[in-house]
């Protein structure tokens, strides 16, 4: 699965085997703001979201009840308490531990953390930096809460572009996963072999599944949610568990056609659950046109180009080769020290795509826009103005719709038609059930998701 390749003898001299992570069972999925989104787009039912939400919150309210607390366990894959809860019942030690559950569980839904802590298991680097994000996130909870009544929490996301626009929902059939290329060539194009660990009743479930959706994150395109055919019974595969395995045959990589994923460390949202699957099928995405070994050579070539130093002759003497060096060596920091710039960008312009998507749909033009700036990496200074007026330019004018859009809501019912009219192609695709009816006011189930989860981790705070 390495993305470089290197001789035998390059290999055999460093005489290192580097493991970022490994798959794990009950590395469990959950529905994020994007996913809603695009699923959404791609014509699943609104009201199927709206029950797995109000499943989900009824199950944690209720997750000191034995009944519950016994299918949480289970479907999450907590065996020791499961195993307690079995043979003592529902004694004080367990009923302490069942709420510490429930109260982490909230508390995960308050920062819209879409994959569970079982997922993987976090480098120094991404536990500071998500302790960091839990403490920014904490401080500014304490300072909403000084500063604003009990209605500013429930706020649509279409009132203010820079606030945090996510959720989660559980899903109980659905893992994170790696995705693995097929080592046997057995299986064909449009074709996985996906076995995650199960207890038996849902693994009797399992067994009758015949699809799965496959979306890989970050996606901002409904081209990149996959819908792959579940290879059951391959004898080869059976040790392969709680990984996807892709094809090697085909036009293209399916992990490539999900958002330009791969499979060298890449990890994938995977359902089975039938109420998710896509009423629209379309054709995998094309933007992502490179390799990510092309991406990175043009990246390193990006990077030396704009670091003036290597713009200048090599220095004769010693001494100017040394000054070159220290020269290089500054410019490189200073690079790198612009990274929260870049990534203070890039969530200016995921909160803007959102915003957008909340009006016209997550297909409209300016969606598109800001699809291209998302796919490409925010780590190039000199793109950072042109990306940063660009990004004003689109603020300034969703300002303007949104406006707009506040004057027709007094003068129409929101839902009655599309805010903008619809092209002939377009019309003629909704005509042949080929694409989902046009998006209308109101269809912004998102952010009615969001509304609920504000609320119910408000009320399960208080209770």
């Amino acid at each position: 699965m390495a993305d470089f390749r290197f001789s035998v003898e390059e290999v055999s001299e460093g005489k290192v085997l580097g493991v970022v992570n490994f798959a794990q069972p009950y590395s469990l999925g959950y529905l994020d703001i994007m996913t809603v989104m695009l699923l959404t787009e791609k014509g699943v039912p609104k009201e199927y979201f709206a029950k797995i939400q109000a499943d989900y919150h009824h199950l944690i309210h209720n997750l000191e009840d034995r009944t519950f607390a016994s299918y949480f366990l289970r479907t999450t894959g907590n065996e020791d308490l499961l195993k307690a809860l079995k043979t003592e019942g529902l004694t004080q030690r367990i009923l302490k531990e069942l709420h510490d559950l429930k109260i982490k569980e909230t508390k995960n839904m308050k920062a819209g953390k879409y994959a569970d802590d079982n997922e993987a298991k976090e480098g120094k680097y991404q536990r500071e930096c998500r302790k960091r994000n839990e403490e920014a996130g904490e401080e500014n909870d304490k300072q909403a809460q000084t500063n604003s009544s009990e209605d500013s929490c429930s706020k649509s996301i279409l009132e203010d572009p820079y606030i945090d626009q996510d959720f989660r929902i559980f899903t109980p059939d659905a893992r994170v996963v790696y995705g693995v290329c097929d080592p046997y060539g057995q299986l064909n194009y449009g074709e996985c072999v996906f076995q995650p660990t199960l207890h038996r009743p849902e693994s009797d479930t399992f067994a009758l599944a015949e699809n799965v959706l496959v979306i890989r994150r970050p996606s901002f395109d409904v081209q990149d949610v996959i819908v792959l055919k579940l290879a059951h019974g391959k004898e080869a595969y059976k040790d392969l568990h709680d990984c996807i395995v892709f094809p090697s045959k085909g036009i293209r990589p399916h992990a490539f056609e999900c958002a330009g994923g791969r499979v060298g460390g890449d990890k994938y949202f995977v359902s089975w659950d039938p109420g998710l699957i896509p009423q629209f099928v379309s054709s995998p995405y094309v933007g992502f046109a490179e390799t990510t070994t092309s991406k990175l050579v043009d990246k390193t070539k990006e990077l030396l180009m704009n670091l003036k130093c290597f713009k200048e002759k090599k220095p004769a003497s010693e001494g100017e080769q040394r000054k070159h060096l220290q020269k290089a060596h500054v410019e490189i920091i200073e690079h790198f020290a612009n990274f929260q710039d870049q990534e203070n960008l890039r969530k200016r312009a995921s909160n803007l795509f959102l915003n957008y998507a909340s009006l016209f749909g997550s297909t409209c033009p300016e969606c598109e826009v800001l699809k291209k700036m998302l796919e490409q990496e925010f780590d190039c200074s000199l793109r950072s103005e042109l990306i940063s007026k660009k990004l004003v330019d689109l603020e300034e004018k969703y300002n303007k719709e949104l406006q707009r859009f506040a004057k027709l809501s007094h003068t129409r019912p929101l839902s009655s038609q599309p805010l903008r009219p619809l092209g002939m192609w377009d019309k003629l695709l909704i005509s042949l059930h080929w694409r989902k009816p046009a998006f209308c006011p109101g269809d912004d189930i998102w952010n009615s998701i969001k509304k609920k989860n504000v609320e119910f981790v408000t009320f399960e705070n208080m209770v």
